[in-house]
């Protein structure tokens, strides 16, 4: 875990543009079975209703992109 013991959760589209990826690919890194690692509950949530936005821990969400080998460039 990272040194920032504070929770700073974000929506989808805030997401995106701190993590500089598509709507696609940060569904995939949530949705895939086989190839996703972002865990429920730890690094994102869902909204209240399903077609609400999700929301993203987005502290845990750059340390585990980090582990997995991403590069983060640009951040809002």
């Amino acid at each position: 875990m990272s040194n920032t013991s504070k929770e700073y959760w974000v929506t989808t589209a805030e997401a995106m543009k701190i993590l500089n990826v598509t709507r696609q690919r940060l569904c995939r890194y949530w949705c895939d079975k086989e190839k996703g690692f972002l865990i429920e509950n730890k690094h994102w949530k869902r909204g209240m209703y399903h077609n609400t936005t999700r929301y993203f821990e987005i502290n845990s969400c750059k340390e585990v992109l980090l582990q997995q080998g991403f590069m983060i460039t640009r951040t809002a």
